[in-house]
């Protein structure tokens, strides 16, 4: 729960939402199957008041936010192998690499270790 949501995680691994923020994230909600976590947020940084992101049971990391409630809910799907929405992520990989999605340049990860 956070300020203007309610979000339930239902046994078979779906998300339920009310409030004054499912009206606009709900639908892209909704495409979500087979969570095993979420957490409901608020972090007013990067143009982001209102957030939800969730896990599958895959290790896929999902999430959806508002700037406002006038705003168009904006979302995406990170993995260890691709990530959709326009965000920059990073991964750190067990033998010290580090790579970065740089979805605005090649849309794919790159090795930045030596950046």
């Amino acid at each position: 729960m956070s300020e203007g949501m309610i979000v339930g995680l239902t046994a078979d691994g779906k998300l339920k939402m009310t409030g004054k923020y499912a009206e606009k994230m709900k639908p892209i909600v909704d495409g979500w199957s087979n969570i095993v976590a979420v957490e409901a947020g608020y972090a007013n940084v990067n143009f982001t008041d209102r957030i939800l992101t969730a896990m599958d049971a895959n290790g896929n990391f999902y999430y959806v936010n508002l700037f406002n409630i006038k705003a168009d809910a904006e979302s995406g799907m990170i993995s260890a192998n691709n990530v959709t929405g326009e965000k920059y992520c990073w991964k750190y990989t067990p033998d010290g690499k580090i790579y970065q999605f740089r979805y605005s340049y090649e849309a794919e990860w790159i090795d930045i270790t030596n950046e």
